[in-house]
């Protein structure tokens, strides 16, 4: 007969042990708001912006003759930056956080409230803005019922309208993605050729790169970094991916110079204000900021969208 043991300690309906980690959160990976920093930025944008563009034409005249008559001939016109209006609001109870593990972190006190895990909260909320204005400036549509694509146009919306039918393409169901950036790279008017970046989104480009490898022109190449950024092998010229036209089979050609994000403060996107408010006993976010896109020269662009039966 086994020894009968005694305890001191009774332990009663105890949940399991779980450690955790009670200074730390781990916050969703998202990607980068890239494309902001890829283009032009003008500061200023309130409202309804004019881009002011100037063409200019010269002819040679007969200089072994006097006399003289203009060759000069210059056109100035305007295309608009649209700026959309955004804010974002956070509110936060940390009484919410008592009976969690979270607990510990928070101020009683009144008159010491300290939001717990503020730092977590605001940069996630900033790069979670990082992520949708990305794709925002490619994909925006006023029209949208989506929320925060229809806050103002961006440039898939501005290209297809406004670049002349000569220079969209249709891929064809036989072409691979190399064939379909050498037809871009092949119409790109040469007075631009060497200023032109070509953008993908990243399945497209990673359908480009392995047939760069199977053709064996890996060898043109470094290695691919975090840009993802190639040149396209026996040019000069740059195919990069960017996370805005995920989701959009179109290869597009332009002059990054000649692409204009708008904004009133240059990163006001990432600026916001944290505060407690002792009216409604909770603490209060509050992000303000315009934004809007514009293309300058529409001749220049090349668009090449993927075959659809």
């Amino acid at each position: 007969m086994a020894d009968k043991v005694n305890k001191s300690l009774t332990l009663h309906d105890l949940p399991e042990y779980i450690k955790t980690n009670s200074d730390e959160l781990i916050t969703k990976s998202v990607f980068s708001p890239m494309s902001a920093n890829l283009f032009k930025v003008q500061t200023g944008v309130k409202a309804k912006t004019a881009l002011n563009l100037l063409d200019t034409a010269v002819t040679f005249g007969d200089g072994s003759t006097c006399g003289f008559t203009n060759t000069v001939a210059q056109t100035i016109s305007q295309r608009y930056i649209v700026p959309g209006f955004i804010k974002i609001n956070g509110e936060w109870c940390d009484r919410d956080f008592l009976n969690t593990w979270m607990s510990h972190e928070v101020n009683m006190q009144a008159g010491r409230e300290t939001l717990p895990f503020e730092e977590y909260f605001t940069e996630d909320i900033k790069r979670q803005i990082g992520k949708q204005l990305e794709i925002a400036i490619w994909q925006g549509d006023t029209t949208s019922n989506n929320a925060n694509l229809n806050k103002f146009d961006g440039l898939i919306k501005i290209m297809m309208a406004d670049v002349p039918v000569s220079n969209k393409q249709t891929a064809l169901q036989t072409d691979k993605m190399y064939d379909r950036v050498w037809n871009v790279y092949n119409a790109i008017p040469e007075e631009v050729l060497f200023d032109t970046v070509i953008y993908m989104n990243n399945a497209n480009f990673r359908k480009l790169v392995k047939e760069l490898v199977d053709l064996n022109m890996y060898h043109y190449e470094r290695n691919i970094d975090e840009s993802l950024d190639i040149i396209l092998p026996g040019t000069n010229t740059h195919v990069k991916a960017v996370n805005g036209l995920t989701g959009v089979d179109k290869i597009i050609a332009c002059n990054p110079n000649h692409i204009v994000y708008g904004v009133d403060l240059q990163n006001d996107a990432e600026e916001y204000k944290m505060w407690f408010s002792e009216d409604n006993d909770t603490f209060r976010l509050k992000i303000a900021f315009a934004a809007g896109v514009q293309i300058a020269l529409p001749n220049e662009i090349i668009i090449n969208t993927g075959y659809t039966a």
